[in-house]
């Protein structure tokens, strides 16, 4: 178990030691990475208030938590928005408890189910369900079912993933020794047209390749990534990214309290962007925002001739000065931006 104390705050010492390198109050928190949902409620209320003092957060800044479906009840619900977090990220994947076991995940579809009635019980107004596609055994009628389901939940904004097979899991011993299948690479394609399709056909706008959100409803941390705002990434193994350089933190959680904790810089490695490198990946993030699409403005200017040459392809689309990607483009997404690359 990790020591929660001592783990707060080392967190509170890394955000006292970076919160200068953001310009101004940030738009939202987000507590993620393995199950910050078991953390005692009064650990978020600090670090909450030490980020409200300093960097600052807007009064409608945007404060999430993941938690897993077994984890949530309402009474932790009410504990969790009298800490101040006013937005659920609820890791369900599927609704199906044999896809569920499947794909080695500790909760059942009852639980999945419940789980999104007993947040909205609590008062969570602000909520968001992954739903994952390319699961073992699943097929394209069982995923049109998942989404059926979302959609009769009226959950306001959904991630949806293609399963990737992490190395050094159960679940890649047991796809490699043949003994779970995986829906082949052409039904994943056309399980991820399906979400876009019927998705958009009830109210949910395609607004990022993994995001589906109702009016109002758009992600305001995930939108930060997009749109390459900076941001802080406090704790063991986590990211940040100042506008000039990304940061690693160390991943050891003993080896992160032991330096953080005692005030000192927990970073296991620092990058600076050359200008190549920002630029596309200023372009990257931008032809992921499906209604903005990309600017060509300014430094990515230079991206413009294989721009053109993509729009004549069809992969590509103007759009108010930007570039956005088609629906062709979407089925063919790593080589357009192999083709920039």
């Amino acid at each position: 178990m990790i020591p929660q104390e001592a783990y707060t705050r080392a967190i509170l010492n890394e955000l006292q030691m970076r919160a200068s390198r953001l310009s101004g109050p940030a738009r939202s928190l987000y507590f993620g990475g393995g199950t910050p949902s078991l953390w005692d409620t009064e650990w978020f209320k600090k670090v909450i208030s030490a980020a409200a003092d300093e960097p600052g957060l807007l009064p409608t800044a945007e404060i999430t938590l993941e938690a897993n479906p077994s984890d949530i009840s309402v009474e932790q619900c009410e504990r969790w928005l009298s800490a101040g977090i006013n937005r659920l990220s609820i890791g369900i994947q599927s609704f199906d408890s044999r896809t569920l076991s499947a794909a080695d995940r500790r909760h059942t579809g009852e639980e999945a189910l419940e789980s999104v009635g007993i947040a909205r019980k609590a008062g969570f107004e602000r909520l968001t369900v992954d739903l994952m596609y390319g699961l073992p055994g699943q097929d394209e009628s069982d995923w049109q079912g998942e989404l059926q389901q979302a959609i009769a939940l009226d959950v306001p904004h959904l991630s949806v993933y293609g399963l990737t097979v992490e190395e050094a899991t159960p679940l890649h011993g047991l796809v490699n020794r043949g003994e779970i299948a995986l829906p082949p690479d052409e039904v994943s394609h056309r399980m991820f047209f399906m979400a876009h399709d019927v998705l958009r056909a009830h109210g949910y706008e395609h607004y990022e390749v993994s995001a589906y959100a109702k009016e109002g409803q758009r992600a305001v941390h995930n939108s930060g990534y997009w749109n390459w705002r900076p941001y802080l990434g406090l704790g063991a193994g986590a990211h940040g990214f100042d506008g000039i350089s990304r940061w690693e933190n160390i991943r050891r959680v003993k080896t992160y309290i032991s330096k953080a904790g005692a005030g000192m810089d927990p970073t296991a490695s620092e990058e600076r962007l050359e200008a190549d490198s920002g630029s596309f990946e200023r372009l990257m993030v931008g032809l992921r925002r499906l209604t903005e699409g990309a600017s060509l403005q300014g430094e990515c200017a230079r991206y413009r001739p294989k721009a053109d040459e993509l729009i004549q392809r069809g992969w590509l689309e103007e759009a108010s000065g930007n570039v956005r990607v088609t629906r062709e483009g979407l089925r063919w997404m790593n080589e357009v931006l192999s083709e920039f690359l």
